[in-house]
C-alpha cells in the first residue's frame, strides 16, 4: 500500500534538524534519528516519530506507511507545530526581543555601534 502522505526519514548526514523542520512545514510526517530530533521543540509521537537505534528506526518508518490515520496526524500536528515555532512572524518576535533588550541595556548604543559598522547607514 502506498502511503496517502510522502515520509522522509532524517538520519544522520547533513543537517537533519533543518531537513526535519522543511518537511514538518510541508505536511510530511517525520521519522528522525534522536540526533535529527535534538534541539527541536516537538514531541515525539504527536509531531514526529524517533526511531533510537536501527531498529525501531525501521519500526518507526514501517508504522507511519502502513497507518493512514497516523500519516495525517503526523502530518497535521507537526506543521501546526512549526507554524507556531518556527514562522518567521514568531522568529521576527523573538529577535525584535532580543534587540529591545540591547538597545535598553546600552542605552542605544548597540544600534549606533551596529549602524556604524553597516555601508550606507553610516552618517
Amino acid at each position: 500500500m502506498m502511503p496517502q502522505y510522502p515520509l522522509h526519514h532524517c538520519g544522520w548526514q547533513g543537517e537533519p534538524r533543518i531537513r526535519s523542520l522543511n518537511r514538518l512545514a510541508m505536511g510530511v510526517p517525520v521519522v528522525a534519528t534522536p540526533q535529527a530530533a535534538k534541539g527541536i521543540k516537538l514531541s515525539r509521537r504527536k509531531h514526529l516519530l524517533v526511531g533510537d537505534d536501527a531498529e525501531s528506526f525501521a519500526d518507526q518508518v514501517v508504522r507511519v506507511l502502513e497507518n493512514p490515520t497516523l500519516q495525517k496526524l503526523l502530518s497535521e500536528a507537526g506543521r501546526k507545530r512549526v507554524e507556531e515555532t518556527h514562522a518567521w512572524s514568531v522568529s521576527m518576535q523573538i529577535l525584535d526581543g532580543i534587540l529591545q533588550k540591547a538597545v535598553t541595556a546600552t542605552g542605544g548604543s548597540a544600534v549606533q555601534g551596529l549602524a556604524a559598522s553597516i555601508p550606507g547607514l553610516a552618517h
